[in-house]
């Protein structure tokens, strides 16, 4: 049994180590212009890690999605029957939803072709104007299909998911929550929530899952949840990891999970003096152990534990 422990651990930090030193990032369109905090050095992530980020523009994404829409669509039909088959879909219009469908294989396609694992994509304005729908469904839904995306262009943000991916051998499911709220009953407990860009895989009562405003509309199921954020500020650079459990808490909108840890004021010091910014990568599991040994081996990351 301590055998094949240590030898599954072995392998979840070299699953991370692989994947944090082969990292391509497909960065579809520019952040959102208030969105300073998800600015950052790409040279240096190159230098430093060789990490590369792709720049492909909103025209490439566009195009590519208005193609599949005219010709693949196969294709398009067996995505949309497969949501339709998951959740209530009813609020939206078939039109829209082989919009929604044509968007999801461009992205693996355009990751394809670029030899990406990840994405960060801008979501506020580009898949409105061009189709006029929103995108946050879409992410999840790309992440349940394999593909971890983050909202917002979150380099660091997705650079965090594929390190979690990774941890857990690629059979878990990351999802890049803001912090937002303390519990009204607990005081180290937090609301995890986004506008509605978590995998379905993930929902607390699948039955209840339901596709609204072109958002995810579901609870996360509770249990271990590891936390993680990478950033870095003036060259230096660190991973928070920690782990939480989640818990009972009030319904809201979108895809939300409430989170208890440990000591909730000490985490919250953490995020406060960086340099980390509001959002983090989650996953089910407990993996703060692995991504420190990781951390052992990438070089230059120190870990930073709550």
């Amino acid at each position: 049994m301590a055998f094949e422990i240590g030898l599954l651990d072995f392998l979840k930090v070299a699953s991370i180590v692989k994947t944090f030193n082969n990292m391509r990032i497909g960065q579809i369109s520019l952040r959102p212009k208030p969105f300073l905090s998800v600015m950052v050095n790409e040279g240096e992530l190159l230098e430093k890690f060789g990490i590369e980020i792709v720049p492909i523009t909103q025209g490439e994404i566009v195009g590519k999605s208005k193609d599949i829409l005219s010709n693949r669509k196969d294709e398009v039909e067996f995505i949309v029957s497969d949501i339709k088959g998951k959740m209530d879909c009813s609020t939206i219009s078939d039109e829209d939803m082989y919009k929604i469908a044509a968007v999801e294989i461009a992205f693996m396609d355009l990751a394809k072709e670029h030899n990406c694992n990840v994405m960060a994509s801008e979501c506020w304005r580009t898949y409105r104007e061009a189709f006029g729908i929103r995108s946050c469904f879409i992410f999840g839904d790309l992440i349940d299909r394999g593909l971890p995306v983050s909202c917002e262009t979150d380099i660091n943000g997705a650079i965090t998911m594929a390190m979690l991916k990774a941890a857990s051998l690629n059979k878990g499911f990351p999802f890049l929550a803001d912090l937002t709220i303390r519990h009204p009953e607990n005081d180290n407990a937090e609301l995890l929530w986004h506008c509605g860009p978590f995998p379905q895989t993930l929902a607390r009562y699948p039955e209840k899952r339901a596709l609204i405003q072109y958002t995810g509309s579901w609870e996360l199921k509770g249990g271990e949840i590891t936390v993680a954020r990478f950033d870095g500020a003036r060259g230096k650079y660190q991973i928070f990891a920690g782990k939480g459990v989640g818990v009972e808490g009030p319904s809201t909108n979108g895809n939300y999970v409430w989170i208890e840890v440990d000591d909730w004021i000490k985490w919250e010091k953490k995020f406060i003096y960086g340099p980390y910014i509001h959002h983090v990568a989650c996953i089910h599991g407990d993996y703060v152990q692995i991504l420190e040994e990781a951390c052992k081996y990438i070089g230059d990351v120190q870990i930073d534990l709550p």
